[in-house]
């Protein structure tokens, strides 16, 4: 289970990379620094997907 959500994870910030780029990018106040913002956020995200519990089926 926990490949089929970090795949869905990686697909969600492939879509939306663009858009979360530009938004931290703002936040921090320049690209680099966004950049950085985007990709921690993606990588604390992933390893936390093997913290995540799905009842079983």
């Amino acid at each position: 289970m926990t490949g089929r959500v970090n795949n869905w994870l990686a697909n969600l910030f492939r879509w939306h990379h663009r858009d979360l780029l530009r938004y931290a990018s703002r936040l921090v106040g320049d690209r680099d620094g966004g950049e950085e913002v985007v990709q921690d956020t993606r990588l604390r995200l992933a390893g936390r997907t093997a913290q995540i519990g799905y009842p079983n089926a």
